[in-house]
Order: structure tokens, then C-alpha cells, then sequence
């Protein structure tokens, strides 16, 4: 998940300073703009209000997914050229190599 530049625009009259922080909507607002706000929520998250309290927030598929499964999956074809380098050139400090010999008895079972 790439940071972006935070922009401000205004979205159903409220500023929005997407790439930072939530926006906060009433629950009338997101229903009269859903699509509005399903955009906006790709770049930041977007709290929906009910009686004054945040009742439910929105939020991409790509934060969902690192929220659920603590990572972000991506195709190979969709990865950069620098992201690729670092993942060919890693290691795996010394401190862990034990963790070697775990993999190795787990795959003989």
C-alpha cells in the first residue's frame, strides 16, 4: 500500500484530505452519494454516522485485506521493479535459522 500525496477536495460539501485520516458522513449523506463515497473510501476511510455516533466505516478492499489477513496480495505483474529487487535480495537474519530446521520436519511428516 503506496502512500499517496494528501489532496484536499470536497466531497458533498464537506473537505475531505484523502491519502490522511477518515472522512466523517451521516448515514443520509452516504445513502444519496454511495458511489461518491465508495471512491473516497479507496483512499481514506470513510466513518458513516448514525445518530451523531460512527455506526459503520468504509474502507478498500486492499485495507480490508490487510486488516484480515495481515498482508497485502498481490499478482507478481503487478509488483515494482524496486519491491521485486528487495524481495530477491533478502535475508532471513541469523537469529532465525532454527525456523529452518521447524520447516524441514514439518515437510518429512
Amino acid at each position: 500500500m503506496g502512500l499517496r500525496e494528501a489532496v484536499p477536495i470536497p466531497i458533498m460539501g464537506k473537505m475531505a484530505i484523502l491519502g490522511t485520516g477518515t472522512m466523517k458522513i451521516t448515514s443520509t449523506e452516504f445513502k444519496n452519494s454511495v458511489g461518491r463515497f465508495q471512491d473516497a473510501a479507496m483512499r481514506q476511510p470513510v466513518e458513516i454516522t448514525k445518530n451523531g455516533r460512527t455506526h459503520t466505516v468504509l474502507i478498500s478492499a486492499e485495507y480490508y485485506e490487510l486488516l484480515t489477513h495481515g498482508r497485502i496480495v498481490r499478482r507478481i505483474e503487478d509488483i515494482d521493479d524496486e519491491t521485486l529487487r528487495a524481495i530477491a535480495t533478502a535475508q532471513v537474519p541469523a537469529e532465525y535459522a532454527y525456523l529452518d530446521a521447524e520447516l524441514e520436519l514439518d515437510q518429512q511428516k
